[in-house]
């Protein structure tokens, strides 16, 4: 009896131990499982966490600023030049003498001297006018670019000193003037495809100057002299012979270089804004550079016109 005792005590050690060790195994393994899961999440929640990271760290797009109101604009503008072309409505129609009043130069046509062309690229054209001069009228025209900018108030463009005219006393910083002397003169103002403003004039009888000088306007309504050009030509007594002198900025340079330089700047015509249309030397090339057609010059009347359908088109 007691051997059969002995031998079920011993049975059941060897039974509880055996379940222990395989609890114990059925932990560890529990365990392991659950190590490896955590081991397996992590990558992927840290490559959630880079891409929220990296997300947050983008700045946002700004939105884009609104476009400027180009109908306000416009109408600023032209409300603008209706008013400087009603003050200068007497000194535009004063200005005769490139009108076909004299037999040496009929322009049937009269003369159109008023055009609206954008020259600093902003959108909005300037307003050009050639008007007798309240210092010297009925002798001596002057070319007149009025513009409005935004930010700034309306505005006469100016070239900068050291221009063509900078000894003169009066408005020693215009683009253009035409004088009446002699056979007057004969010009072509013009927006180039570089974007300059060129204005191209001959003047003289016995005595002939042809010139052309370049102006560069900024989006402010800046402007300075980026060019000049003279050609001087004098005859003989018997006017049988002709001699040429060139200059580029002041200094001599040979005849062919002084032609190179003329005839570059002819061949950048882009948009005629105004010419005389009374030049009888028509062998010049740069008259045959562009139609007459083609030109933005207008009247006075046309003008005005064309002012009140750019603010009715702007309402």
């Amino acid at each position: 009896m007691k051997k059969i005792l002995i031998l079920l005590l011993v049975a059941l050690i060897c039974f509880s131990m055996f379940g222990c060790n395989k609890a114990q195994e059925t932990e560890d393994d529990k365990t392991e499982a659950a190590e490896d899961e955590e081991t397996n999440e992590v990558p992927d929640k840290e490559g959630e966490t880079e891409e929220n990271q990296s997300a947050e760290a983008e700045e946002p797009e700004e939105p884009e600023e609104p476009e400027e109101d180009e109908g306000a604009a416009r109408t600023e503008a032209f409300s603008f030049y209706s008013e400087v072309l009603r003050d200068s409505e007497s000194a535009i129609r004063s200005y005769d003498w490139q009108n076909g009043n004299s037999p040496y130069k009929p322009n049937p046509e009269g003369l159109k001297p008023v055009s609206f062309c954008d020259v600093n690229g902003d959108g909005i054209e300037e307003l050009f006018l050639v008007r007798n001069s309240a210092e010297y009228p009925g002798v001596v025209a002057v070319l007149h670019v009025y513009s409005v900018i935004e930010g700034k108030p309306p505005m006469e463009i100016v070239s900068s000193m050291g221009g063509r005219y900078e000894n003169y006393s009066h408005d020693n910083r215009a683009f253009l003037q035409d004088h009446m002397a002699a056979a007057g003169t004969d010009y072509v103002v013009y927006l180039g495809t570089d974007g300059n403003l060129y204005i191209f004039g001959t003047a003289g009888s016995d005595f002939y100057k042809y010139w052309i000088s370049v102006y560069k306007i900024n989006e402010v309504g800046e402007a300075w002299q980026e060019l000049n050009l003279d050609n001087s030509i004098t005859y003989s007594d018997d006017h049988s012979e002709t001699y040429d002198e060139y200059f580029i900025d002041g200094t001599l340079v040979d005849n062919e270089e002084g032609t190179k330089a003329f005839t570059d700047a002819f061949s950048k015509v882009d948009k005629v804004i105004l010419f005389s249309d009374l030049r009888n030397d028509k062998d010049v090339s740069l008259w045959k550079r562009f139609d007459k057609e083609d030109a933005l010059q207008m009247s006075f009347d046309d003008a005005m016109n064309y002012v009140q359908n750019s603010l009715e088109g702007a309402s």
